[in-house]
């Protein structure tokens, strides 16, 4: 019912990187930021953009002549901009917010170009890493996380995110390894049991699961994502009032928690509470679009077992 747990992974790029550029261009940093933590992405981007341009600007000696058309290719006229190395930081913070709006091409696009421009920037493989782990590309995802563990090798989410890839690869010691590695770095970090509850979630350990979710929640209350984990485990096992009142929870505590809307959709629809299970969905699609075919398909497994 439930998409595997590289779907959650986002929750490893919540985090964004705090800009030092010039004036402007780190008050568009800081106010895109802000804007991304308010779930106004389109706003925080349109900002990021702006820093971008700023920190990314023409040579002095040649800002007249490029304006001045001539036989000159596109990439000759490129070929005199100064780019800012701080920029690098923030193509992160924009490839972060592509990657909240479930864009994986684009966010990989500016992790790619902050990696052209600072080639020693471990955050920036690691996020990438992380959106290629969301398309599925195992082994491009898991490069990317080794490099970005030898530049950063106490970044807790690169151990996270790899540990996710060898999950999804069957390697099971290895799994266990890198959230080992993820505790000790990070032993009071929710992310790191939510992730590893989701992962035993998916592999039936129900009790082991909720365990580390609660943990999380132990470690803070305001933790959606555990009261989401929670949920999907209560609903697995048939506890539907259960389930509704985590994934309840889970939305008071992020109203725009997509998947949180399309858990608890789901389970009311099994309850036989088809309004609200529709609206919960209607809403999941209007926050992430991209999950339209998913739910429409499993709309009808549903529809199919109740007719039978």
């Amino acid at each position: 019912m439930f998409k595997p747990l590289v779907c959650l992974v986002f929750i490893f790029l919540t985090a964004s990187i705090y800009s030092q550029s010039h004036r402007s261009a780190e008050a568009l940093t800081e106010s895109g930021m802000e804007d991304h933590a308010k779930g106004n992405y389109v706003k925080a981007i349109d900002e990021f953009t702006q820093a971008i341009e700023l920190l990314t600007r023409l040579e002095p000696t040649f800002a007249k002549a490029a304006f001045v058309e001539s036989a000159e290719s596109a990439h000759e006229r490129a070929a005199v901009r100064v780019i800012d190395p701080r920029a690098a930081i923030v193509y992160v913070d924009r490839g972060i917010t592509y990657f909240a709006q479930w864009d994986y091409d684009r966010a990989i696009a500016d992790f790619d170009q902050a990696i052209n421009i600072s080639p020693a920037l471990g955050t920036a493989y690691i996020c990438r890493a992380t959106a290629l782990l969301g398309k599925k590309q195992l082994d491009a995802a898991l490069a990317d996380y080794d490099k970005g563990i030898k530049l950063d090798p106490r970044n807790t989410k690169a151990y996270i995110g790899r540990a996710v890839v060898w999950q999804e690869k069957g390697e099971t010691e290895k799994f266990w390894n890198d959230f080992k590695t993820a505790i000790g770095l990070e032993p009071k970090n929710p992310d790191t049991y939510f992730c590893r509850g989701d992962a035993r979630r998916l592999a039936g350990d129900s009790a082991g699961a909720i365990a580390d979710f609660e943990f999380a929640m132990k470690l803070d209350r305001r933790y959606a994502a555990a009261y989401l984990g929670r949920g999907e485990v209560r609903f697995h096992e048939g506890a539907l009032d259960a389930a509704i009142k985590d994934l309840t929870k889970a939305i008071e505590l992020d109203t725009r928690y997509a998947l949180a809307f399309r858990a608890r959709g789901y389970v009311f629809l099994t309850a036989g509470r088809t309004a609200e299970g529709q609206a919960d969905l209607d809403r999941a699609i209007a926050i992430a679009p991209h999950l339209r075919s998913e739910i429409e398909a499993n709309i009808a497994k549903l529809k199919s077992l109740a007719a039978n």
